[in-house]
């Protein structure tokens, strides 16, 4: 079942294209950079993620980059309903668990 509409993803798109416009210089421990973060960027998609805190319920947020093309690395992940980035990584279930929340894409990005 397709969760989110193709207009949807074009906002979800323009989004992270805003953010990245924005991004300053940085590598994270990943190998991703400024330079070519774009390389990195998947077809936004929602899924729901586990915020992992123990008092949020689970929600459906924005697949919007993958450290690796088969999606078993880290992945970014965005909330538009309160604008917050994170940073998910596969469940032995397949879902997806929060590893670290931020408020900025650059954050979520050092942090990953």
């Amino acid at each position: 079942m397709n969760l989110e509409s193709s207009d949807e993803v074009s906002v979800v798109r323009a989004i992270v294209d805003q953010h990245l416009d924005t991004l300053g210089e940085f590598q994270n421990w990943h190998g991703i950079t400024a330079d070519n973060i774009r390389e990195f960027l998947v077809v936004p998609r929602l899924q729901v993620v586990d915020p992992d805190d123990l008092e949020t319920e689970p929600r459906p947020m924005w697949v919007v980059l993958a450290e690796r093309r088969d999606e078993s690395g880290y992945l970014i992940v965005f909330d538009p309903s309160d604008s917050t980035w994170g940073v998910a990584e596969r469940d032995g279930d397949g879902g997806l668990v929060m590893v670290i929340g931020s408020d900025s894409l650059q954050d979520a990005l050092e942090g990953m």
